[in-house]
């Protein structure tokens, strides 16, 4: 309801096999949002094999808490991104906003080379920069 409410296209798929089946047949989607499955369920084959075949910088694994083995594994496959149950509205907007507009490093390095003064004026900042990232 968040993604289609702030006007994202969404697919939703039933489980595992039809995931890979979309993501297989040329889906490329922007975000790809996956639920852990539990330890116990037939489908733990199937949730690895998609993991190990989705494109990881666009992809997401929203795991419980106890589910520190699941993010491990996600982590070893190159997966970066993961949300914790239960998510909130600021949760998944700002994962949307990560994904989409990650942090350039040159623009990182840029900022790191600016010398540290406090009395910078306004007129010394160009107009067009971004404001740099707040990291916490």
């Amino acid at each position: 309801m968040v993604l289609e409410g702030a006007g994202h296209r969404v697919i939703d798929v039933c489980g595992c096999s039809q995931a890979q089946s979309l993501v297989s047949n040329g889906l490329f989607p922007d975000l790809l949002l996956i639920e852990s499955l539990p330890a116990a369920s037939s489908d733990v084959p199937q949730f690895h094999q998609l993991l190990s075949s989705v494109p990881v910088e666009s992809t997401c694994l929203v795991t419980g808490i106890a589910e520190q083995g699941v993010r491990e594994q996600a982590s070893a496959l190159g997966i970066r991104h993961f949300l914790m149950k239960p998510l909130t509205r600021d949760d998944l907007e700002s994962m949307i906003e990560e994904i989409s507009c990650p942090v350039v490093p040159a623009f990182c390095d840029a900022i790191a080379s600016l010398p540290a003064t406090p009395a910078t004026r306004e007129s010394d900042i160009p107009a067009d920069m971004p404001a740099p990232p707040y990291v916490e």
